[in-house]
């Protein structure tokens, strides 16, 4: 019952952020189809899944160097105006996620 009451809570904020990084507004039509795909779309990763650890761990390795190198490196490169220390600052944080997923085998 409280997996029940609690989704509305989960897929509101989703379909909030689905419209500020489309630039959508979405309609009555719209909407339902929204969360129609993402019912469904967690419903088939919670039934695909074998191992929820193997699952936490993949998710954890990329939300992780999303937060821990993408993110200030994006920053970085709002203040930094020199081609070349963006250019280097980029491709440092490719080998790393490239690293980082290459850790995962």
């Amino acid at each position: 019952m409280s997996m029940i009451l609690s989704t509305p809570a989960c897929i509101i904020p989703t379909k909030n952020s689905f419209e500020t990084l489309t630039g959508l507004k979405l309609d009555q039509t719209q909407n339902v189809m929204v969360t129609i795909a993402l019912v469904s779309l967690v419903f088939h990763v919670a039934y695909r899944v074998e191992k929820l650890g193997n699952f936490m761990q993949f998710v954890g390795s990329t939300v992780n160097t999303v937060l821990g190198f993408t993110i200030p490196v994006m920053l970085y490169t709002k203040v930094e105006k020199s081609p070349l220390k963006i250019a280097l600052t980029w491709l440092m944080c490719a080998v790393i996620m490239c690293m980082s997923a290459w850790s995962l085998t």
